[in-house]
């Protein structure tokens, strides 16, 4: 597994497999012990064995018993990395497709707030053209008694001047 990929991994994730590395150790530890505890009967059957060729013999599946062991681990070391490959592929996948979605859900979202403020800004705006027409109306109303006014008050005007005018003054 790449550095990279190890980056990617939660910290979960990460004890998962300091977990299962940490598994995998105690179990090659005793399978050393019980090499060990081989190798020492072996070498006790050695000392005990009469000829040469015996001892030879018995050396021989001591390096064998090795050789296979050594070989086992190497397979297993195979297998499991392949397992952690096809495992890291999996979660990103899975990451990439829940990305995906919360991508897609982010937009809906974003979609539905433009949704929501586009019909307030016209809820406002329409507020606000029926609130200036309001004012208008209100504005003409005022104009038209100022002018409603003017007119009474010219009128007042021009009958006093007529009446000063008849009275001479």
């Amino acid at each position: 597994m790449t550095d990279k990929e190890l980056k990617r991994l939660s910290r979960a994730e990460l004890l998962e497999m300091l977990i299962e590395k940490s598994r995998e150790i105690e179990a090659l530890r005793e399978q050393l012990d019980d090499a060990l505890a081989q190798l020492n009967d072996r070498a006790l059957r050695i000392e005990n064995a009469g000829t040469m060729a015996e001892a030879a013999l018995l050396v021989n599946g001591v390096l064998d018993a090795a050789q296979q062991a050594g070989a086992q681990y190497q397979e297993n070391m195979r297998l499991r990395q392949s397992q952690m490959e096809e495992e890291c592929a999996r979660i990103e996948a899975e990451s990439r497709e829940e990305a995906g979605q919360m991508l897609a859900q982010t937009q809906q979202q974003c979609r539905q707030i433009e949704q929501d403020t586009r019909r307030r800004c016209e809820e406002i705006r329409q507020s606000a053209e029926h609130e200036a027409g309001r004012k208008w109306d209100d504005l003409f109303a005022a104009i038209e008694q100022i002018h409603t006014e003017n007119d009474q008050l010219r009128q007042m005007i021009e009958e006093r001047i007529k009446k000063k005018r008849k009275w001479g003054l």
